[in-house]
């Protein structure tokens, strides 16, 4: 596929971002950007980068953070809290004897694998800084644990005390589907604190929490909708024989950990798969990696399986092929069509990470970033290719600088339950599925060091 292309390979970016002609500036928006557990932060506009947080065992990013901070493991989907003073993200950190390496790195222990609360201060390209604050630990004590493997993605923010993660689960084909949907309620900064045993430091947290769903097949994105619905992807059938879809949630959702009862759920949350469909009657089904609601109210739903980025209706009807090209599958040479994370930044345009998947494996340096700008609602292509070189970009977030504390501030209690409306859809499953997604497990699992 053809592409713009900013600069040429990740150093010549590197010597591109930091011009200090415009670093100088204030930015009203960063597109928020992990790969290779670093993360960087890019100015919306100019496209210029920092760095913002150093991985602990990644490659040498030929960048360094403003603060001097300590080195972390970043990965996944970015969410910033509704003041934009928060971000989370996936972090499993270990931490060696001497802050790093050796034996430091990320890590896939249930004990360190979760999401870190981190805030975010900067407003100028170089200046960027974020500070770990809290961690979202489901294994730490405040409910319930990891059913599947402990692996993180998605996350979105209900509002400022309320907050949703995804843990991957088991991402085999006929394995089952146990991908879960965590319900966290503030202060995020509950119980952080770093533990150390037998020279390995990680970090630990205890937010109450509860699970809002653990039968879900290979969790991939979430989105919170400006009404309160949340999607959430999934890429493979699950153990219902629903296929590979994209998830609604819709209703009142608990208040508290209390709150979050079987019975409550039932009542006041409706589940339902609003985009899915069997291959064998849509080849191009989009197994779906990532999932965004566009300025026009629609969803955008990105795949890895099918290297396409596609539009629905809210309610899942199919509208068009935002980026289109030949689908194969499984890829077998990089060829940087594996779209995976997505945002839309104010002035219209897509953002995506690609992966860069090398036959069924994230490849070392061929990850991406680009951008799809609009033209009176139509795509314009080719794409343009921000940043290239990367390694396993599989998410992305927006922060506004500008809006920092003009909000209202988050509630001091967690809001009471409403009554639930009528009009909501009942519960659904979809089609049965019919045949087997053949979609290695290394399309949503990470390179990590086993503690």
């Amino acid at each position: 596929m053809r592409r713009r292309v900013l600069a040429g390979g990740l150093g010549a970016m590197l010597l591109t971002s930091f011009a200090p002609a415009s670093s100088a500036q204030p930015v009203n928006e960063f597109v928020l950007a992990p790969e290779g557990n670093h993360l960087w932060a890019f100015d919306a506009v100019t496209f210029e980068r920092q760095l913002v947080i150093r991985a602990v065992n990644g490659g040498d990013p030929g960048a360094a953070p403003p603060d001097g901070s300590a080195p972390k493991d970043i990965n996944g989907q970015v969410c910033t809290s509704p003041d934009q003073r928060l971000i989370v993200t996936g972090e499993d950190t270990v931490l060696g004897p001497d802050g790093g390496p050796p034996d430091g790195g990320s890590s896939h222990d249930p004990r360190v694998a979760g999401w870190g609360i981190f805030e975010i201060a900067g407003g100028v390209i170089g200046q960027v800084r974020a500070t770990q604050v809290g961690k979202l630990a489901p294994e730490a004590g405040a409910g319930p644990g990891y059913t599947g493997d402990p692996d993180n993605h998605g996350c979105g923010f209900l509002d400022g005390r309320r907050l949703l993660t995804g843990a991957i689960g088991d991402p085999y084909p006929g394995f089952p589907a146990n991908g879960q949907l965590f319900l966290w309620f503030g202060p995020f900064t509950a119980g952080f604190q770093q533990v150390t045993e037998d020279g390995v430091t990680f970090f630990v947290g205890e937010v109450p929490h509860c699970s809002l769903d653990d039968t879900l097949a290979t969790v991939g994105g979430i989105e919170v909708a400006s009404n309160g619905d949340v999607y959430v992807a999934t890429n493979r059938p699950d153990d219902s024989n629903n296929p590979g879809g994209i998830w609604r949630y819709s209703g009142i959702f608990p208040s508290s950990v209390e709150e979050c009862t079987p019975e409550f759920l039932a009542a006041n949350v409706t589940k339902e798969q609003v985009v899915g469909f069997p291959l064998v009657l849509n080849p191009l089904s989009p197994t779906p990696s990532g999932v965004v609601v566009s300025p026009h109210d629609t969803l955008i739903v990105s795949s890895v399986f099918t290297s396409h980025i596609s539009e629905y209706t809210r309610d899942g009807a199919f509208i068009r092929d935002i980026w289109p090209t030949t689908p194969v599958a499984p890829r077998v040479l990089a060829t940087g069509d594996t779209p995976f994370g997505m945002v839309f930044t104010s002035d219209g345009a897509l953002w995506v990470a690609d992966l860069g998947i090398v036959t069924v494996q994230p490849a070392p340096g061929e990850g991406s970033v680009f951008r799809i700008a609009f033209e009176d609602g139509d795509p314009v292509l080719p794409e343009t290719v921000i940043a290239d070189g990367f390694t396993f970009p599989d998410g992305l977030g927006v922060y506004r600088p500008a809006a920092a504390g003009s909000g209202p501030p988050p509630p001091a209690s967690p809001p009471a339950p409403g009554p639930v409306d009528d009009g909501l859809p009942g519960t659904g499953g979809g089609l049965a599925a019919v045949g087997a997604v053949v979609l290695g497990a290394a399309l949503l699992r990470r390179p990590r060091n086993q503690p």
